[in-house]
């Protein structure tokens, strides 16, 4: 099917995907609105809707280690995702790839408290879990002693390591014939021993920084199949939801000192985008913050699109407050 901007004289005047066109005045012009996924620059200035905000671009899952240093998954074109694992200054100076695979994606790099090793997943996420496998690796801050940390048949991914730097947790994903291949493991490094936590389906594992939680995203079984974001002990133990709005809550993570914790939410409903994308699946996302109790709720950001992914800056080497992915 040719997609373009149509007339009613039969004419197309260019391929590709267009949305809203409108006549000028004098009927010689039209515009419209053309949407481009090509990435942009790391910490590019953006447009924002609070004047006393600073907005800046940043690529996926960026996260800092602790003296300062960014890591994130690097894409080319947000249509067709690719990453590697790039590890940078906190103002995007000094970019240097320590892993890439031409033939799969890397994503959700996690330091270890050191600042010596980032694990990551490689493989098929998202839309391509159920069809592609997918492992937990690690490699050192410069790129060297590639390694992997998970084996076997599931798709495995969404590292987070705990703050003795001992174990890891992440996400499993299986065959739904198979309830109990889903949901939260730790591995312990030392001798890969691996500890279910959950079997519900639940992503997005961080650790905080207290050792005491690991905070997850978790589908609801009910109809409307949101996502919440939940808290449990490192032993899988006292697991409490946080999150019960309407609309999805994810992508959640950890203030440096454990006591907050942010995350994306949809819970405002269609914006702009739902003129503008008519095969938007969900509404974009403003970053939230609240108490690691889940109490004290409140929104950070108030822009048009979609704000997501945040991670806390660290102080002496940026002046912003958090970081998020915005299309």
């Amino acid at each position: 099917m040719q997609t373009g901007l149509a007339f009613t004289d039969g004419g197309i005047a260019d391929g590709g995907t267009f949305r809203n066109p409108s006549w000028s005045a004098d009927g010689r012009r039209v515009v419209f609105h053309r949407p481009d996924f090509t990435a942009r620059p790391q910490n590019q200035p953006l447009y924002s809707w609070e004047p006393d905000t600073e907005m800046r671009y940043t690529d996926v899952f960026p996260q800092f280690s602790k003296d300062g240093r960014l890591a994130l998954s690097q894409l080319n074109n947000l249509a067709t995702p690719q990453a590697a694992i790039s590890v940078m200054n906190a103002d995007g100076s000094n970019p240097r790839v320590v892993f890439s695979d031409r033939s799969t994606p890397a994503f959700v790099p996690t330091w270890s408290p050191d600042g010596q090793w980032i694990a990551f997943g490689v493989g098929g996420f998202f839309g391509a879990r159920e069809e592609q496998p997918a492992k937990v690796m690690m490699v050192r801050a410069d790129g060297s002693q590639q390694r992997d940390v998970t084996r076997g048949p599931l798709n495995s991914g969404f590292p987070t390591f705990s703050p003795d730097g001992t174990r890891i947790a992440y996400r499993v994903w299986g065959d739904y014939d198979h309830p109990g291949d889903f949901g939260i493991r730790v591995l312990t490094l030392a001798d890969g021993a691996v500890k279910t936590l959950t079997t519900e389906l639940d992503n997005f594992p961080a650790w905080s920084p207290k050792g005491d939680l690991i905070s997850f995203t978790r589908r609801s079984h009910g109809e409307d199949y949101d996502y919440d974001i939940f808290t449990m002990r490192p032993d899988g133990t006292n697991v409490k939801r946080l999150t019960t709005a309407a609309g999805n809550d994810s992508h959640q993570s950890w203030s440096p000192d454990g006591n907050s914790i942010l995350w994306t939410s949809g819970r405002y409903g269609f914006k702009d985008e739902a003129a503008l994308y008519d095969n938007a699946f969900q509404p974009f996302g403003q970053i939230f913050i609240m108490k690691a109790d889940g109490s004290g709720q409140r929104v950070l950001t108030r822009s048009r699109w979609e704000d997501s992914m945040p991670a806390i800056v660290p102080v002496a080497t940026s002046q912003t407050a958090t970081v998020s992915q915005r299309r």
